[in-house]
């Protein structure tokens, strides 16, 4: 019998995906991250940062995103200013000159993803129970980004792994009409030719370090999907 395969619906106005974002400048990724969705359930679960059981979330469950509208990207502008009447560096000293900087926030726009994940029953039902009435409230990789819709989708067993999930898993509705082809990655991919590095795994480590993965990529013809 396979096993559970849970399904998402990320859909919102704004989503932030940052993968490389570090000190002014916040860049979002086009495609979420496996740390901005352990992280989603992390909040889910209640579980406060540095919790070891994230780490357990994100080795214990295989990941698998379909684009189904890709969304435009928007860049926004934010000040920060020291409550004491300066800023930090990088080094632990007083930023010198003004004590307010301007950061560039990057989001996507009226983006749709379906998401995958693979794991054991108990942690998927787990999933299902705290996606359905969560400890805290779920964003979209930042606390500025709602979800319009439940993020929780389905559990179905008719799937032996994610990429055959995310290759036959019906469109959202607010999949591009007129799109033919739409951009997948997925985790454990059997060695395709096709692949890239992702930097967004969790490491347990107060510098928030992340280290990198493997991803797959597949491009999935409309005419396939269900």
């Amino acid at each position: 019998m396979n096993k559970p395969i849970l399904i998402l619906r990320l859909e919102g106005h704004l989503q932030r995906w940052g993968e490389r974002a570090k000190w002014d400048f916040r860049d979002t990724n086009m495609i979420p991250t496996k740390s901005g969705i352990i992280g989603l359930l992390a909040c889910a679960f209640g579980y406060k940062r540095g919790d070891t059981r994230i780490l357990d979330l994100q080795k214990n469950l295989k990941l698998g995103i379909r684009v189904d509208k890709p969304g435009l990207l928007m860049e926004d502008f934010h000040t920060v200013t020291g409550d004491k009447g300066y800023l930090m560096a990088s080094t632990g000293e007083k930023r010198v000159g003004s004590p307010t900087i301007i950061t560039p926030r990057q989001y996507i726009q009226d983006a749709c993803f379906t998401v995958a994940l693979n794991g054991e029953e108990a942690l998927i039902k787990k999933c299902e129970k705290y996606l359905k009435d969560p400890v805290w409230s779920i964003y979209l990789g930042a606390k500025s980004c709602v979800p319009s819709r439940p993020v929780f989708e389905s559990i179905t067993y008719e799937y032996s792994n994610v990429l055959e999930a995310i290759m036959k898993y019906k469109l959202s509705d607010k999949a591009d009409k007129d799109k033919q082809n739409f951009y997948c990655e997925f985790e454990d991919g059997n060695d395709r030719e096709k692949y890239i590095y992702h930097q967004d795994v969790f490491q347990n480590d107060p510098n928030r370090y992340y280290s990198f993965r493997k991803v797959y990529i597949e491009i999935i013809k409309r005419k396939e999907i269900l």
